[in-house]
């Protein structure tokens, strides 16, 4: 066993150390080999050991007590000396009880065993006198150190003492096992499980069997009650034609108003879709006729729209005139100037000369606004014609804002999508509904 394993190894490490001349005789091999062996032999001897233990352990628990420890030293011949000494046999179990649980476990056990052993070969070769007290000197194996008296006489109190407590502890634990026992023997001859049951135990147990099986039958007698109670209030519905739950007629009043109240909001829900979903076709077949894309515009949208393409087109018309009537005042003025020949204040040669550079660099500005107002104009007008042939509208929207408006548009046919199937499960939902109770043929009660 793995307790058992390091010591033995260690001292085939010492075999080795202690002969060195063994070296140059012994290969590594063989060396090997009778360590096995020796491994081999100690868990041999390990088993042989725990099948004694289980033999001596009568009822399987795992350790001996006092009675099977007695049965131990009967065997051994250690009895032989002491007779029926109950005393010794208290006194050799407090002694080998190390831990002081009330029971000898294994460990404890093949100290023990072995100790007994070797007792018993010392007197068998006559090397001690079969005395008591030298018995027990063996079996407990005290150390050889030098003590003074006087530790000598506190130590033999000390001991007395544990002994007395482990005697006393011992006796009390022998006396709950004959207990146990007797009670394991009583419930086997009645019949009952092996479990160990006080007498106020028994009563307790006996008194919850009553009791429960006092209120089953308060909960059948009830139970029963209410099943005479449910039949007699289902015939009598089955009688007035209702169905099986008792209703009052305040009740079922409340009840018919509330299914009118259902189906006028149903039919109202129901007529309201059918109009959004009729308008929603129209304004996509307008949509497509016109060129446009299937945008889902409301009619506040298509209004908006509208009025800010005839804003745009008045301002247009607004900003021409303003230039034309503009350049109109430009040319009659200039007319004008070129009638007179110079205004009437006195000009030198020099002012005149920069009077006509600033007409001549301002008329060269006029025809350059011009000219780019008109190509602005011919843009314009070609971007129209390019959004008229694409199907979109006349403003002219960049990547970003036709992406925007293409999100905008996939979330919206998302959403009514989803609405449309929410109200499907709610339509369906409504006429089991109505299906189920029999008490309304049509459906549009």
């Amino acid at each position: 066993t793995p307790h058992v394993l390091p010591r033995l190894r260690h001292a085939a490490v010492v075999v080795v150390r202690q002969f060195p001349g063994a070296r140059a005789t012994r290969t590594p091999t063989s060396a090997a080999m009778d360590l096995k062996s020796m491994i081999h032999e100690a868990k041999s001897r390990e088993m042989g050991l725990y099948a004694k233990f289980q033999e001596y352990d009568n009822d399987g628990s795992g350790f001996l007590d006092e009675e099977e420890l007695s049965a131990l030293l009967v065997n051994l011949r250690i009895m032989e000396d002491h007779g029926d000494d109950r005393d010794f046999i208290a006194q050799q179990f407090a002694l080998q009880d190390q831990n002081g649980n009330g029971a000898i476990d294994f460990e404890e056990f093949k100290a023990f065993y072995n100790a007994c052993i070797d007792y018993r070969k010392s007197l068998s070769a006559g090397r001690h006198s079969p005395g008591a007290n030298e018995g027990v000197e063996r079996i407990r194996g005290k150390d050889a150190k030098l003590l003074t008296p006087e530790i000598e006489r506190a130590r033999e109190e000390k001991r007395r003492q544990r002994l007395e407590e482990k005697a006393a502890a011992a006796a009390q634990l022998a006396e709950e096992n004959r207990e146990r026992r007797h009670r394991l023997t009583m419930a086997r001859a009645h019949g009952r499980d092996a479990k160990t049951l006080t007498p106020e135990q028994l009563e307790s147990r006996a008194a919850l069997k009553e009791r429960k099986a006092r209120e089953k039958a308060e909960m059948e007698a009830r139970l029963e009650a209410e099943n005479a109670e449910m039949r007699r209030r289902i015939e009598a519905q089955h009688a007035r034609g209702r169905d099986a739950k008792e209703l009052t007629p305040e009740i079922e009043e409340a009840r018919t108003k509330v299914r009118r109240q259902s189906l006028t909001n149903k039919e109202a829900m129901e007529r309201r879709l059918r109009e959004e979903n009729a308008e929603q076709r129209r304004r996509i077949a307008a949509a497509m006729s016109r060129g446009r894309d299937a945008k889902e515009l409301t009619a506040q949208e298509e209004a908006a729209r509208a009025d800010i393409r005839r804003k745009s087109l008045n301002n247009k018309a607004a900003m021409e005139e303003a230039l034309a009537a503009e350049n109109a005042e430009m040319r009659r003025r200039i007319e004008l100037a070129q009638s007179r020949g110079r205004d009437a204040k006195e000009l030198t040669p020099e002012m005149e000369r920069g009077r006509a550079l600033v007409a001549q660099r301002s008329r060269e500005e006029k025809a350059a606004a011009a000219r780019r107002l008109a190509e602005e104009n011919e843009a314009m007008r070609v971007r129209i014609a390019q959004s008229m042939a694409r199907g979109r509208d006349a403003k002219s929207l960049d990547e970003k804002t036709r992406a925007a408006r293409q999100e905008v548009a996939e979330r919206r046919r998302r959403e009514k999508a989803e609405a449309e199937a929410q109200l499907k499960k709610e339509n369906a939902r409504l006429a089991a509904r109505l299906a189920g109770t029999g008490m309304f043929p049509d459906v549009r009660f």
